[in-house]
């Protein structure tokens, strides 16, 4: 997986896997993940 830095990373991480039709647990994962880093907020929600 992707290290997840900052907001633009983790929408840019989302983005790619909706557009390869990835499962929500993926998309999820990618949340999880920038949350864990710090590099997601409740306010990037």
């Amino acid at each position: 997986m992707t290290a997840v830095t900052a907001p633009s990373d983790a929408l840019r991480r989302l983005l790619d896997l909706l557009a390869s039709g990835a499962s929500t647990e993926q998309l999820a994962h990618v949340v999880v993940a920038a949350r864990a880093e710090g590099a997601l907020g409740p306010a990037d929600l």
